[in-house]
Order: C-alpha cells, then structure tokens, then sequence
C-alpha cells in the first residue's frame, strides 16, 4: 500500500494538507512544527483512536484540534485492488474519529471488507501492536517492548521467510493432526494399518495354498489308466471341462470315462479289450492337480453320455 495524499484537522494540523511521492519521504522541519503529529494522524487514519485513555496525554486529548474544531482526517491511498478513500470524522465529542468510510477513489462505493476496525490489519496486513513496535514509533516512545505477536511474525520470518507462516506453529497442527487420527487406535491411520495387516495375511495364506498345491502337482505322478472291460472307443480327444478324455461304449447303454489325461493311446471307432492301457492320467481341463476322473453311466443312447451311477459295481466285471 503506498499513501497519496493525507488532509488533517488534528492537533495542530488546521485542514493542513500532505501529499507524499513514492518511495521513501522525509519530513524535515524545525522542532514543534508538526512531524510526530503527521505520524500520530496516519496511526490513527489507519487503526483509529483509542478512546480507552484517560488523561491530558492520552491521544484523544493530545491532538484535539487546537482551533476547537472537531477531528477529522481524510487519507488516499494506492493499494493492490486500487486507490481508496478513508475519511474519519467526530460527530460525538466522546468519540473522536469514531465516523469511518472507506471508498473507491472518486466515488461513493464502499470497499467490502474495510472497516474502521480493521482498516489497518486489512490495508497493511499487520495489527496494532506490531505496527506501532516497527513500522511506527511516536514521540516519547522509542523503547519498543516485548509483544508477543512482533515475537512471532519475527521467528516465522526466521523459519520460513514469511510472517505468516510459522514453522513451529506449521508443525504443531500437524503433530495435533496425527495425534487425532491415531487416538485410542480409532482414526484413519490405526484403521488403514489393521487393514492393510489383514490383506497381507490373505496374501500369505495365499502365497502358502499355491505353495501346496505346486508340491502336490510335483509329487503327483502320471500313472497308466486301463480300459475297465470289452469295448468301442467312442471319444478321443479335448472333452470340455474334463480336457484330454477316452470314453468307451460296452454296449447295453453302458458306458466307461476317464478324463483329464495327459497322453491318448487310442483312436474313435477303436475296439479295446479290459485291462487294456487306453491313456496316461495328468491334469488337463478343469483340474487342480494330476488325476483320474472315472465314471460309468448307464442308459446311454449315443455311447457317450447318460445317467452316471457308482462305479464301484462293475469293478468286478
């Protein structure tokens, strides 16, 4: 923010004028000529006048016009947005400059946000009390005490090279932050860890069954299959879900399968006797490791399918 033009009625400033150039200005006059009262004028054009003081030194009583007349002040300034007009005026005597506006330049809008008690901290971006302890220091004040919002904004500069961001206060939210979500083992962290803890253990079971059953697929051997009894092969080749398959036709409806083989020793329309070697078992089709699905079915019309009964009463045949 950078200020134009200032118009005072305040101690001995009579509707006194000031116009500053940008960049850095001096004020160079005599003693008693009205420097520290141009100073005290922009304090209060910019964060208003305490009313709170008691006393012939308090502010209010300091600079009261010496003409009698009532305070008041206009300051133009050039910020970021645009160039605006503050005005302060005293319409009660027990609150001086206690009127405020604040608007664009050359109109009655008024700029949201500025008001007579933050127009400082809004146009400036630090309170009170940091402004008087730096940018400002009036006469009969050079002893600039402790504050801790000075205090802070200087180690903020010091951590980060902003004074608004604080390192320390930076970290404490975050510290807070983590606390919360790990408190009594119910925020989002604790619950993300026992999940990610219960998937790990599936993959280990997992890893373990596929572990199994890659020993038990090589300690399986692939073992000859013989051909139950008398009879026509009827299929010889990819069975479906069942893989590399034989199914032979006894005749009367009956018919033998044996599926999921690794090597076929016989042809379609082959005759066969029992105990003939007809295949190799092993684990083709649908199958989780290597063996012999054998099954009879009975009142078959094709020599292939039918009605699939226990095998175990034509073993002896």
């Amino acid at each position: 923010m950078d200020i134009l033009h200032l118009t005072a009625t305040f101690g001995r400033l009579e509707r006194q004028e000031l116009t500053l150039s940008p960049g850095l200005n001096v004020l160079y006059a005599p003693n008693e000529t009205g420097k520290s009262t141009w100073g005290a004028f922009i304090r209060t054009m910019l964060y208003g006048l305490s009313t709170r003081e008691r006393g012939p030194l308090a502010d209010k009583n300091r600079f009261a016009p010496w003409s009698g007349a009532a305070m008041q002040g206009r300051m133009d300034v050039s910020a970021a947005e645009g160039a605006y007009t503050l005005l302060r005026d005293t319409k009660r005597a027990s609150s001086p400059m206690g009127e405020f506006s604040c608007t664009y330049t050359g109109t009655a809008t008024p700029v949201d946000g500025i008001t007579a008690q933050n127009a400082g901290e809004a146009l400036l971006g630090v309170p009170r009390e940091v402004f008087e302890r730096s940018a400002f220091i009036g006469q009969n004040a050079l002893a600039v005490d402790q504050d801790a919002e000075l205090e802070r904004r200087i180690a903020a500069l010091i951590t980060t090279g902003e004074e608004d961001t604080s390192y320390s206060q930076s970290y404490e939210r975050l510290k807070k932050q983590l606390n919360r979500r790990k408190h009594n083992k119910t925020g989002l962290i604790p619950a993300l860890e026992r999940e990610i803890d219960d998937l790990q253990l599936s993959l280990r079971d997992l890893d373990a069954l596929e572990a199994q059953a890659r020993q038990a697929q090589m300690s399986c051997k692939y073992e000859p299959v013989y051909c139950m009894a008398d009879g026509t092969v009827t299929t010889s080749g990819w069975f479906g879900t069942g893989g590399q398959a034989v199914t032979v036709n006894h005749g009367n409806g009956i018919v033998s399968w044996y599926l999921h083989g690794s090597q076929l020793l016989v042809s379609v329309g082959q005759k066969v006797s029992a105990g003939q070697q007809i295949m190799v078992s092993g684990n083709t089709g649908f199958s989780t490791g290597a063996h012999l699905h054998f099954q009879i079915n009975v009142n078959s019309s094709n020599g292939v399918t039918g009605t699939a009964v226990n095998p175990t009463a034509y073993f002896s045949w």
